[in-house]
This record gives structure tokens, sequence and C-alpha cells, in this order.
């Protein structure tokens, strides 16, 4: 990514520029987990939902309440300057939580849905500050 980064720029990203981008994405997939999470939960109580979609939307209310809490805490670990592995594992196991929430909604009711789209959607924001935040951390396990 670093590379793709001073390609495109000119330039290698400065670490406080990056770490600006990061916590910028950041707070931005936060308050679109919260959108998300309430459209599921409307989705989920309306009474013209399959039984499987209305399913399908509350685990993806727990995968967005997980999501939201990784994001949190790897914001406070790296306010902290804590560039520990836990952070990796953190953002990526948001990735995994709000992609396995598109691929539910997609065997419940198709990939047309506004919700999934919605949900893709976050799952690519997900990425990309999961992409941002490994030019700060350290390749260490």
């Amino acid at each position: 990514m670093r590379q793709l980064c001073a390609a495109m720029l000119g330039t290698s990203p400065e670490p406080k520029e990056v770490t600006g981008y990061v916590f910028a994405a950041m707070d931005s997939n936060i308050a679109q987990f919260l959108i998300s999470y309430e459209a599921a939960d409307k989705v989920r109580q309306d009474a013209a939902s399959s039984e499987q979609l209305s399913a399908a939307c509350e685990t993806c209310m727990g995968k967005y309440d997980l999501a939201k809490m990784k994001m949190v805490y790897s914001g406070n670990r790296l306010r902290s300057c804590d560039m520990s592995p836990v952070t990796r594992e953190d953002l990526l196991t948001a990735v995994v939580g709000i992609d396995d929430c598109a691929t539910l909604l997609l065997n419940a009711a198709g990939d047309k849905t506004p919700l999934r789209r919605m949900v893709l959607l976050d799952r690519d924001r997900a990425v990309l500050l999961l992409q941002l935040a490994i030019l700060l951390l350290p390749n260490k396990s």
C-alpha cells in the first residue's frame, strides 16, 4: 500500500498524514455503522420481512456492535501510541464481521436490497481503514 500511495502522490506519506487519515476513516466508519445498525433494526422489525431476513438482520446488528467496539478499542490504542498487533487483528475482525453480514443478507434476500448495498459500502470503507492502519502498524505477530 505504501508503494501505491507513493506512486499516486509522488512521495511516501508521512506517518502524521496517515494517522490523520486513519482517524478520519475510523470516525466515518463508526458513524456509518450506527446508521446501518438502525437500518438493519428497521428491516428486522418490518412485518413484511421474511423470518430468514429478520434473523440475518439481528445477527448483523450483533456484528455491527462488535465491529464498532473493535474500532473504538483500536482508536483508543492508536491515540495512546500503542502500535501492538492487536490493533490490526481488531480491525480485521471488524472487516470480517461486516463481510459476514453482507453474506447473510445475500442468502436471506438476494443481492439487490438497499440494506445489503449499505453493508457492502461499510465493508469497503472498513477495508480502506484497515489498509491505512497497516501503514502505521508494524508487521509483527
